[in-house]
Order: structure tokens, then sequence, then C-alpha cells
């Protein structure tokens, strides 16, 4: 996510490929969580929203506070974090 918070694009796409390509999948939706952060640093909201949602079908377990996790703070604001964030319940 280093590469992501710096802006290097390339590098964090490369990252966020092998990520996805990872055989066999993560647990507990693990490696699709990593590719949000990467997504939501490199200014891609929607995927990044998108890739969240993904991360908790496959069973992420979101210990995370997502309006103080520090790798989700492009997303503040933005209309699908804000509904995603939201309180369920």
């Amino acid at each position: 996510m280093a590469y992501a918070m710096e802006a290097n694009r390339s590098e964090a796409e490369r990252i966020s490929g092998q990520l996805a390509a990872w055989d066999p999948p993560s647990r507990f939706g693990t490696h699709t969580l990593w590719r949000a952060f990467i997504a939501a640093n490199l200014g891609d909201l929607e995927e990044a929203v998108q890739l969240l949602e993904q991360s908790v079908e496959e069973g992420a377990l979101m210990r995370l506070i997502p309006h103080t996790e520090p790798s989700l703070k492009p997303l503040r604001g933005f209309p699908a974090f804000e509904e995603f964030a939201r309180p369920k319940g």
C-alpha cells in the first residue's frame, strides 16, 4: 500500500494484481481488503468501495472502524463509502 500512498500507480497496481491472483484465495477477505486500501489511495474510489463490500462477503472481519482507518481516508465523504460505513442494524 505504500506505493499507492506514494502515488506509484504502476507498482501499486502490480501488487493489487498479485493479491487478486493469489491461489488459493485469501481467507476471510484479507487480500481483497488490502486491494481496497490500494484502490482508495490511488483515487479509484468506486472500485475501493466495491472491494470493501467484496471483502466483507468473503468474510473479512471489519475490526477497523472505517471512518478512522487511515488507509481509507481518501474515501471519506464519498457517498458510496459513507453508505458502506453507515452503522447497520
